[in-house]
């Protein structure tokens, strides 16, 4: 039985959810959600090295099915002698700040703003998605990654049974719906303040602005001026949701700059910039200890949520996928 804690700013939450079963995995298994070490405040930017998209995403998710005699268990990253359980993994997305989002921005009429824009359908989810978040299923996912031949640098693999099942662009942007495109060069740019913008107006063009700031700022549901609360929202939905980052973080500053241009946020191509950067953090985050140590603890930044599909297998042949 894992514990799964959700943290609150200033409150821990556990209750108990079902493990699914994993060879040798012993009986008690620890995956958590933690709060943040205080180390965690500063600004976290990833920048990606490239900027190849695809134009077309195929509603495909591919998988190969290994031969009778294939051991993909060759193919381990991680050989199952090193595979450990007792792990406590940090993450900070929090959907529901989703319900929050609804009841400030419909308070002030600019719900429709958000509804139609590049976030609109996550307004659809269920919420109470923040309890079916399985840490054990994403660090059991993890420790069956494979190095697959002729795999692209943008290609997570892994060994599902007997089968070998890609997550790449299209997996993801199927799972998030969020758009690919050519990358602009604003998160290169040297941050400065827009004049008269929710930064300077609000905040001062403080040089350490806190994502709790911004969030406080934006439940009080009191602004200036029309549009700030929808500019306020989405900064907050790409920071916390799609980057994963603690709200005692400083915030993404190239964000506050976007976010006073909506029709520029709206077509910058989400998908291709969180999954780049969500490959790249569970690339660097993740953690295998050692079977017989201590228990150890690792964070993973970015969209997690686009990573965690369910998986149907229906006579090892027809699978289905879903957020």
């Amino acid at each position: 039985m894992a514990e799964n804690e959700d943290s609150e700013e200033n409150q821990n939450v556990a209750e108990n959810v079902n493990v699914p079963e994993a060879e040798n995995q012993p009986e008690d298994v620890n995956v958590a959600e933690n709060v943040a070490e205080a180390d965690n405040l500063a600004v976290v930017m990833y920048v990606p090295q490239n900027d190849e998209h695809i134009q077309q995403t195929e509603n495909v998710v591919q998988i190969e099915y290994a031969s009778d005699n294939e051991d993909l268990d060759q193919y381990l990253v991680y050989p199952r002698n090193m595979w450990a359980y007792d792990i406590t993994i940090t993450v900070h997305c929090k959907l529901k700040f989703i319900s929050d989002i609804k009841r400030v921005l419909e308070g002030k009429g600019e719900l429709a703003g958000f509804k139609n824009g590049c976030f609109g359908h996550y307004l659809d989810l269920p919420e109470n998605m923040n309890t079916l978040f399985q840490a054990q299923f994403i660090h059991n996912l993890l420790l069956r990654q494979i190095r697959f031949p002729g795999a692209s640098e943008d290609e997570l693999w892994f060994a599902l049974g007997k089968n070998k099942v890609r997550l790449g662009k299209r997996e993801f942007c199927l799972c998030t719906g969020l758009k690919f495109g050519v990358l602009p060069d604003i998160f290169l740019r040297d941050y400065v303040p827009v004049p008269d913008g929710i930064h300077m107006r609000y905040f001062g063009g403080a040089g350490c602005l806190l994502l709790e700031d911004v969030l406080t700022r934006f439940l009080r549901g009191r602004f200036q001026r029309e549009g700030d609360a929808l500019k306020m929202a989405l900064m907050l939905f790409a920071n916390n949701i799609l980057f994963g980052q603690d709200y005692r973080r400083q915030v993404t500053y190239w964000l506050m700059t976007l976010a006073e241009d909506i029709a520029a946020f709206n077509s910058f191509p989400w998908g291709h910039y969180v999954f780049k950067m969500t490959l790249h953090y569970i690339r660097s985050g993740f953690k295998v200890p050692d079977p017989l140590g201590p228990k150890r603890r690792y964070n993973l930044y970015g969209f997690v949520w686009g990573v965690q599909v369910s998986c149907r297998v229906d006579n090892m042949s027809n699978y289905s996928y879903n957020i």
